[in-house]
């Protein structure tokens, strides 16, 4: 609040941004540390925003042409839920509950009944900044501030989870984007990039096509073999969808395209004369449309 005024400062809050977490090192090793923790990396659009008075006022994340981002109308519903944090700063991520998040689908209107603002920092509460507190404690009062907010739909307080490659490996198998990784001492330095946060994600996509199909006892170990324009093979998991159509007809499957992401392309090597894709998994939703298909 403006002392001289009396009107609200709307001034767009600077995120504070990650770094990829280093190839060479994995995430067990960073657990292994204990100064990390985890949270799941929410598939959305990132949002700051302010709570003053039970009015609220977001903005999209700053880029080129858009130095202090863009103000941002959010559903009634989040609004609804977010107006009721105690005055303050919080930074998230809009998204949708319960299935995969695009940036289009976050935009539209199609899914509004399914948004929520996913927060996972407090930059100000009370008019107090936090953003020199270490993580771990900003986390106390985060959890605190939202205690009674998150009951409400439209609000989603992102949830610590194990800091491991297991972990990992089952965010990428559920359909989420990966993990972030702070350091349980680290302060917010709004605008800034920071390696004390670290994003564990897959983000490149590349076409391959179906050549084979391998079934197993327990369907959801049955692999797909996948073949790429230059020829080399790699294998990924059946997500469910798939499954299903490989049951009533395994045939159906060979020759059909996929969309796979991937963490990163690794380069050939003595072991692995061609190259391969690492962490690769289907992409349900652009194959989805490949196929014509509409998959929960």
């Amino acid at each position: 609040m403006n002392e001289r005024t009396g009107s609200i400062d709307w001034s767009c809050p600077k995120p504070m941004t990650a770094y990829a977490k280093p190839k060479e090192i994995t995430v067990d090793e960073y657990g292994a540390l204990g100064a990390w923790v985890a949270e799941p990396k929410v598939d959305g659009v990132r949002i700051t925003l302010r709570v003053r008075d039970g009015k609220m006022q977001a903005w999209s994340r700053p880029g080129p042409g858009r130095p202090n981002g863009l103000p941002r109308a959010m559903t009634q519903r989040v609004v609804d839920a977010v107006c009721t944090l105690p005055n303050g700063v919080y930074d998230g991520e809009e998204a949708l509950v319960g299935r995969a998040s695009y940036s289009w689908d976050v935009a539209g209107d199609e899914f509004a009944g399914d948004k929520a603002f996913f927060v996972f920092d407090v930059l100000e509460t009370l008019g107090e900044e936090t953003v020199r507190l270490p993580y771990h404690q900003r986390r106390q009062v985060l959890e605190i501030a939202t205690s009674e907010a998150i009951k409400l739909p439209g609000l989603e307080l992102v949830p610590m989870v194990p800091c491991t490659d297991e972990e990992y490996e089952r965010q990428l198998d559920s359909g989420g984007e990966g993990l972030m990784l702070k350091h349980r001492d680290s302060v917010y330095r709004p605008g800034a990039r920071t390696k004390q946060w670290l994003k564990v994600k897959a983000t490149e996509r590349a076409p391959l096509v179906i050549t084979g199909y391998v079934a197993a006892i327990r369907g959801p170990h049955a692999t797909l073999v996948l073949r790429d324009d230059a020829q080399n093979e790699i294998t990924i998991s059946t997500p469910s969808p798939v499954l299903r159509m490989a049951d009533e007809a395994p045939d159906r499957l060979i020759g059909r395209p996929v969309i796979v992401k991937y963490q990163m392309r690794t380069p050939p090597s003595d072991r692995c004369p061609t190259g391969s894709y690492r962490h690769p998994r289907m992409d349900l939703k652009l194959t989805a449309e490949l196929w014509g298909q509409k998959w929960a």
